[in-house]
């Protein structure tokens, strides 16, 4: 059964043109045509006009169909020609049947010059084989096949992206070829930069890493492996970046404070290294938030500043040791001089101090109807001679090395002989000591240990002026040793003090020169005891005598 052939409206059927051949010869002026049945001259010729013109129609049809087709072959020529992208058609040989002018221009030839030319040929040496497989694969391919390749052109490098599809029963390859040299410039930059980026990453002597809000690590370089000594990179990434801080709420800080601040710069603080050791490092970190600002992810940089930390610490504490080896040293130049001197300012100073005090007990008796102004100003005059008396004994005792002998006696004769020495001011409230304690007996030198409590007592009283409580316990510790104890309600020693009361020539008084607690210390270690304090500023003083019992 014949199909029928859907018509053209431009081109109308035969039986139309023979209507239209008829009508046109009525408005030439020819006899219509006769009636069926009649059969002569006229009839034959009416059929010849009409044929005639029915052929004149179609030969004007077929004109005008040529002139559509020659107008629809130019624009298609056009845009075959000027279209961006190259076009070619490849035969089974690969050779090139026709181009376009991007083709040609993509090949640094004009148009004439490539034709009949295997394409091969254009083709960078090194990338041939890819090329062949490709118009081999494409020709045998019912669908679209499609490579990049290099062409070989002596001006410039020049990289395309083929696309083929074969046609004509699989003899004939249709091939688009679209320069991607731009695009493989930037992938050529962006491989670069990748890779530049890869070694900075790599060689960078900081730690760098990428980590999540919570903590898991994403990517980290050799130094960050390096300064938490992690056995390899693989364990880092396995780990996290919290159990690094010394505690979970030391972490979550951190993140808090960079969620606030956004950037960290010079952030110091101590993380553990995979053996337990600290590393003091410095951090600089940046995050990075979604649209709706939460954290997404945060990149640090961080190096090991822990031997810089060390050395700093040691530098600050050999500069504290040269202080005080320097102190030490003035201290013991300063005892040097003074033991030069000792002997000879003692002797020079006594004698004229024993005739004053001399003369003091002549004027006393020479005057026994003094006035009470009088009398005051010998006692006055008296005082200052014990207490020259004293410092020059202190020079001595400091300056020479006593061998005390020792030997048992009751703590209370101490006591009274030093109560004796010091008299206690009204304004001080001083209990009695219990009979008992004062019959405590110790192994010792009695007057060095008298000079120890006289030496306490002085200090109780001076540090007291507006008066206050002063209070002697004496008792046996767990040990066995005797502990005498000597307190006071006053003024009580600052406690960057403490540590330098019983040093050589250390005074916070205007009188004397600070050589009493720093032998009071010492002959009670010539007695195999100790002499320790303790103190509030503001608040009073305790010292504790410790001394061995017989």
């Amino acid at each position: 059964m014949k199909k029928d052939v859907p018509q053209d409206p431009k081109h109308p059927p035969a039986g139309k043109f023979r209507q239209q051949a008829q009508q046109r010869l009525l408005e030439r002026g020819g006899n219509p045509a006769p009636e069926l049945g009649e059969v002569d001259a006229r009839a034959v010729l009416h059929e010849l006009q009409v044929h005639q013109i029915e052929l004149e129609m179609q030969n004007e049809e077929l004109l005008r169909a040529q002139a559509e087709l020659e107008e629809v072959s130019e624009n298609y020529r056009d845009l075959f020609d000027f279209a961006p992208v190259g076009y070619f058609r490849l035969d089974e040989h690969h050779c090139i049947l026709e181009t376009n002018l991007s083709g040609a221009a993509m090949l640094g030839l004009d148009r004439a010059s490539v034709i009949h030319q295997p394409f091969a040929t254009f083709v960078a040496p090194s990338e041939r084989s890819s090329f062949s497989n490709f118009v081999e694969q494409a020709l045998a391919a019912d669908g679209k096949q499609s490579c990049e390749i290099e062409l070989h052109r002596a001006d410039a490098a020049v990289h395309v992206l083929l696309e083929g599809i074969s046609a004509e029963n699989h003899r004939i390859l249709r091939v688009t070829a679209t320069d991607i040299t731009k695009r493989k410039q930037i992938e050529q930059a962006l491989q670069e930069s990748r890779n530049c980026f890869h070694r900075m990453f790599e060689d960078d002597l900081t730690g760098d890493f990428i980590a999540l809000p919570d903590g898991r690590i994403v990517l980290c370089n050799p130094a960050f492996v390096r300064v938490f000594a992690f056995p390899s990179r693989e364990d880092a990434l396995k780990s996290n970046l919290a159990d690094l801080y010394p505690s979970r709420e030391d972490f979550l800080h951190f993140v808090n404070l960079l969620k606030e601040r956004k950037i960290l710069e010079r952030h110091e603080c101590d993380l553990r290294r995979c053996d337990g050791s600290l590393a003091r490092v410095v951090e600089n970190a940046v995050a990075t938030f979604d649209e709706h600002g939460e954290l997404v992810e945060f990149q640090g940089y961080l190096y090991d500043d822990t031997l810089r930390r060390e050395t700093e610490l040691q530098l600050v504490s050999s500069m504290a040791e040269l202080r005080q080896s320097q102190q030490e040293l003035l201290r013991q130049e300063r005892l040097a001089a003074l033991g030069l001197m000792a002997g000879t300012v003692a002797h020079e100073i006594r004698t004229p101090l024993s005739v004053l005090q001399n003369s003091l007990y002549f004027l006393e008796n020479c005057l026994p109807k003094a006035t009470q102004t009088t009398l005051e100003v010998l006692d006055e005059m008296k005082r200052a001679v014990r207490t020259s008396n004293r410092i020059i004994t202190e020079m001595l005792d400091f300056v020479n090395e006593p061998s005390p002998v020792r030997s048992a006696f009751p703590v209370g004769d101490a006591l009274s002989a030093a109560l004796k020495m010091v008299p206690i001011p009204k304004a001080i409230s001083f209990p009695e000591i219990m009979a008992e304690a004062t019959e405590i007996e110790v192994n010792a030198n009695l007057d060095q240990i008298t000079r120890i409590l006289i030496n306490l007592l002085q200090n109780a009283v001076q540090a007291m002026p507006n008066g206050g409580d002063l209070k002697i316990g004496v008792c046996r510790e767990d040990d066995g040793r005797i502990s005498i104890r000597v307190s006071d309600t006053g003024c009580g020693i600052p406690s960057e003090n403490l540590t330098k009361i019983f040093e050589p020539l250390f005074s916070t008084k205007t009188t004397g020169i600070g050589l009493g607690l720093a032998i009071a210390r010492r002959y009670a270690e010539l007695n195999g005891g100790a002499l320790t304090v303790e103190s509030e500023s503001g608040r009073g003083t305790s010292f504790r005598l410790l001394l061995a019992s017989p």
